[in-house]
C-alpha cells in the first residue's frame, strides 16, 4: 500500500487507476498468511482469552459470522464452504487422508479471523 501511495504522488496521472488497485492489494495482504486450521485457531484463542476453545467451537463461530457454510457432499457427508465473507480471511485447498480414502476441501485461514473470533467469544 505504502508503494502504491508513493507511486501515485509521483505519477500523478497514474493515481485514479492506482487508487482502484489498492482494494486488490489489500486483499492480498490478508491472505498472504493463510495457513490455520480450525484447531489451530481454536489453540491460539484458547491461550488468548484464557478459556478453553474447541475445533468445533471455533467452526461453530465462524459459521456464526456467516464466513462460512456447512454442506452436504456427494458421498453424504457434511463439509464446509467458504462465504463470500470468509473469502476475505481464507482460502480453499484440496486436501486427502494419509489414514483412509477421505479428500475433499480444506479451508485454511488467516491469523485475522483470529480478532474476529476473539470479539465473538469475548462478547
Amino acid at each position: 500500500m505504502t508503494k502504491l501511495d508513493t507511486v501515485s504522488r509521483l505519477y500523478v496521472e497514474y493515481g485514479p487507476m492506482l487508487a482502484s488497485a489498492k482494494p486488490e492489494v489489500a486483499h492480498s495482504a490478508l491472505l498472504a498468511n493463510v495457513d490455520l486450521t480450525p484447531t489451530q485457531i481454536a489453540s491460539k484463542l484458547s491461550e488468548q482469552i484464557g478459556r478453553r476453545i474447541s475445533n468445533r467451537e471455533a467452526n461453530q463461530a465462524l459459521e456464526k459470522l456467516g464466513l462460512q457454510k456447512k454442506i452436504h457432499s456427494s458421498r453424504g457427508k457434511w463439509q464446509w464452504e467458504l462465504t463470500e465473507g470468509g473469502k476475505q480471511y481464507a482460502r480453499v485447498y484440496m486436501a486427502s487422508s494419509t489414514h483412509s480414502d477421505w479428500s475433499g476441501n480444506q479451508i485454511k485461514w488467516s491469523e485475522a479471523v483470529i480478532d474476529l473470533l476473539k470479539q465473538h467469544f469475548l462478547t
